[in-house]
């Protein structure tokens, strides 16, 4: 268990998406996909917007996840299907579903 506070560092969602499109960027960068790099890179963009979707959930920031949704459904709809199971479990999770109660 961690704690997650509203101040803290990690709680700075833009930081976060810049320091993670420089990596994508330089990854796309210095590699050659060759013909699914198209496909890879929107693939790529759908996963980093979900992924802050996730992060946004768990600080409660509403508006800026419907943002990445948003945003992760334009880049690459079909990667809901590849990880449907991990992205149901970060959508219901920070909602309360699944935990324990007596």
């Amino acid at each position: 268990k961690y704690r997650i506070t509203p101040g803290s560092n990690t709680s700075n969602i833009e930081d976060k998406e810049r320091a993670y499109k420089c990596v994508q960027a330089k990854i796309f960068a210095e590699n050659d996909f060759g013909a699914d790099s198209r496909r890879l890179r929107r693939l790529s963009n759908a996963a980093l917007e979900f992924g802050l979707l996730s992060i946004a959930l768990r600080y409660g920031k509403y508006r800026s996840a419907l943002r990445y949704l948003a945003r992760g459904l334009r880049s690459g709809p079909e990667i809901l299907l590849q990880y449907r199971h991990e992205m149901l479990s970060r959508l219901v999770t920070p909602l309360g579903v699944g935990r324990g109660s007596s």
